[in-house]
């Protein structure tokens, strides 16, 4: 008895009929290579997405700062910047200001007629550790202020907001 296949005549007890079986399924090495590929992919986007979500914790830390911003910027159009506190611009303590997750505390300070500082003191997170600060100098010049970050921040450069 014999059976055509592609215009091959075949024989069921000949060799070729063994040899003419169907490829089914994945070889293991083709799914070891698939993990392997799926793992380096893997550990490129978890880094990413941890430092996505650091900075976006110190976006949240930035946007704390805007009332004592605006505080110290009215301070500098009245001319009573030097010696501001958050108790004279009439902010609360600085402890109010923390988070959950990310800030401590936020200190705000006039240092002379034309210099004031904003201290974000942080929480660990991220790339982060607890106690680094986020330190905005800012200058008084025609009764309005330009905002710096400063070098004695202690946050990693990576994760500082542009201003």
């Amino acid at each position: 008895m014999a059976f055509e296949l592609e215009g091959r005549t075949i024989f069921p007890n000949s060799r070729a009929a063994f040899t003419m079986k169907q490829k089914n399924g994945f070889t293991l090495v083709e799914v070891m290579l698939t993990i392997v590929v799926l793992g380096v992919l893997l550990a490129v986007a978890v880094a990413a997405y941890q430092d996505y979500v650091t900075r976006a914790r110190i976006s949240e830390a930035d946007s704390l700062t805007v009332t004592s911003k605006l505080a110290l910027g009215e301070a500098c159009g009245a001319d009573r910047l030097d010696s501001s506190t958050n108790a004279t611009l009439g902010l609360p303590v600085a402890t109010a200001f923390a988070t959950p997750k990310v800030v401590t505390s936020i200190t705000a300070e006039g240092s002379s007629a034309t210099d004031a500082s904003i201290t974000v003191v942080l929480k660990e997170f991220g790339g982060v550790s607890a106690g680094d600060k986020l330190v905005y100098k800012g200058t008084c010049a025609r009764a309005s202020m330009a905002w710096v970050i400063d070098s004695t921040s202690t946050v990693p450069a990576k994760f500082r907001p542009r201003i």
